[in-house]
């Protein structure tokens, strides 16, 4: 029984020794592959790139176009939050069913820019704008459906008076082989926004400074007389 012990301690142990033998030469080969790719990587980057930028524009080149869509409040006042809205879609009909259901009352004005891109399934819009505190309530990356327009949403609040802007970019998202997804910035919509000073928050924020005023003139009145 205890030479049986000895024997399978002593299999066991060669064997345990085989074991690091191999996973020893493995890690060496795997530091050899390092550092070959360490030497490639530069070139292999570059040569990916320019395959995948040649992949692009043969794809951009068929791709189908659509219509995107910025609407917004060409007037706004400090302070005040308001809806601001995109779409992408196959045809300005789709888009135009949006538009009717924009704002629940008729009596609000709304403006609006067109302009053709090309379209692919996935597709990012994003709003920025220098004065203004923007909120998306829509993921900023969705899929274009094929029967109705994709809308992308914000409740946009100037911050200043004045002239702002808003910028509205869209990129579209290229599938490549493998699974390798890559984006392209293909337009740029931008539109001034006329923000108006708010009474309520003028009140707000610069009583203090009101009442000072009101209390020096009236002082500068009592003493005088």
């Amino acid at each position: 029984m205890k030479a049986d012990r000895k024997n399978e301690d002593e299999k066991r142990s060669i064997e345990g020794n085989k074991r690091k033998e191999t996973e020893e030469k493995e890690e060496k080969k795997l530091k050899g592959n390092k550092e070959v790719i360490k030497e490639l990587n530069p070139k292999l980057a570059c040569l990916l790139s320019s395959e995948i930028d040649r992949i692009i524009e043969e794809q951009f080149g068929k791709l189908p176009e659509g219509l995107v869509t910025f609407i917004f409040n060409k007037k706004m006042r400090v302070d005040i939050s308001e809806k601001v809205e995109a779409y992408i879609a196959k045809d300005l009909c789709q888009i135009n069913e949006k538009i009717e259901n924009y704002y629940l009352h008729g009596e609000d004005k709304i403006s609006s820019l067109f302009k053709a891109v090309k379209i692919t399934s996935l597709m990012r819009i994003s709003l920025e704008g220098a004065n203004f505190e923007i909120k998306a309530t829509t993921p900023e990356v969705q899929q274009i459906l094929n029967d109705e327009a994709t809308t992308w949403r914000w409740t946009v609040k100037p911050l200043k008076y004045g002239i702002q802007k808003l910028l509205l970019s869209v990129d579209i998202i290229v599938k490549l082989p493998q699974d390798i997804d890559r984006e392209r910035h293909i337009t740029m919509l931008e539109e001034e926004i006329e923000v108006k000073v708010n009474p309520r928050y003028f009140l707000e924020h610069n009583w203090k400074w009101i009442v000072g005023t009101i209390i020096t003139i009236i002082l500068a009145i009592v003493f005088k007389g």
